[in-house]
């Protein structure tokens, strides 16, 4: 039963830092509000997410530990630890997300040309469409149309090409993105308008 409202109280919807999580195995020892700062968040999101660990820090171990952190954040960590193998799930939102983002672009590519030489994007990592990535510095090339982003922290590669009307598989391509080595931060994407 649903009294809430008798007490003038409003159900809030989650933030998407506690919807989209994925969850990672940790061998080392990790200290959460070091880790906190170092990611930039919230020391009572990571609290939030990661309960089990009332002293703040997660110990040593062989794999029986792990930690989860909102999903972009998590793609950060495992990048700057090389731990994308270690990754064991994702939240249920966060999966029905994913399979939307693949369903999308391998929907756009089909309407594209299918005879043309592209490989199918179904078989791209998720990392790949979903790094943890953003735009910080924007620039135009001189007299060709072209849009160069400087990746920072924040946003993914999807959310660069939804802001800029372009296809996912066509920024992919465009920029030779290669799943096995991603954009770092600091690298420019190239963006045809």
């Amino acid at each position: 039963m649903n009294y809430y409202y008798l007490h003038e109280l409003e159900a809030q919807p989650l933030q998407d830092e506690y919807l989209y999580t994925a969850t990672i195995k940790v061998y080392e020892k990790i200290d959460l509000k070091k880790l906190a700062e170092d990611f930039e968040i919230e020391w009572e999101v990571m609290r939030r997410l990661n309960p089990a660990f009332t002293k703040g820090f997660i110990p040593k171990s062989k794999g029986e530990y792990t930690l989860t952190l909102p999903e972009t954040k998590l793609y950060d960590f495992a990048l700057a630890n090389d731990a994308l193998d270690k990754i064991v799930g994702f939240s249920p939102a966060s999966v029905k997300r994913q399979s939307e983002i693949i369903a999308l672009v391998e929907s756009n590519q089909r309407r594209e040309d299918i005879a043309s030489s592209t490989s199918p994007l179904g078989n791209l990592p998720f990392q790949m469409l979903n790094l943890g990535y953003s735009t910080e510095a924007i620039r135009l090339e001189d007299e060709t149309n072209i849009k160069v982003v400087k990746l920072t922290k924040g946003k993914s590669l999807s959310d660069i090409a939804r802001e800029n009307g372009v296809e996912l598989a066509s920024l992919i391509e465009f920029n030779k993105i290669d799943e096995l080595y991603p954009p770092k931060i600091g690298d420019q994407i190239r963006i045809k308008m």
